[in-house]
């Protein structure tokens, strides 16, 4: 073999290497952006569920906020209908009924606006 064939095969073998070096950076790359791209993903999934479960959390304390004012009421109701004529915590009671009545309509319209917004 003479110096000019040595010189062509040392070039191939050169350009190959560095086709497979140029595809192993593509492919490198792909995965790292992949890798990314899933990562973004799941943060945001984290995020989305943060956001549902302080909404489940404010729904749960509205709640028993309302049962307490229902519990409330019945039992100043109670004592109201046998006689222990209790009008001052009938109306503490009842306003209390509102006022959590009135959280829980403005969670619900609130909750709804969001979803229908998403």
């Amino acid at each position: 073999m003479d110096d000019s064939t040595v010189q062509i095969i040392c070039s191939a073998i050169t350009f190959a290497g560095v086709v497979i070096t140029a595809i192993m950076g593509f492919v490198t790359a792909r995965r790292t952006a992949r890798a990314e791209e899933l990562a973004k993903k799941n943060a945001q999934e984290s995020e989305e569920m943060k956001e549902r479960s302080k909404l489940r959390k404010r729904e749960s304390l509205l709640s028993l906020r309302m049962n307490d004012a229902i519990i409330q009421l019945a039992i100043v109701t109670a004592n109201a209908v046998t006689g222990g004529h209790n009008n001052g915590n009938i109306e503490r009671a009842h306003n209390a009924v509102n006022e959590v009545t009135e959280e829980y309509q403005d969670f619900l319209r609130e909750t709804m606006a969001n979803e229908i917004n998403e």
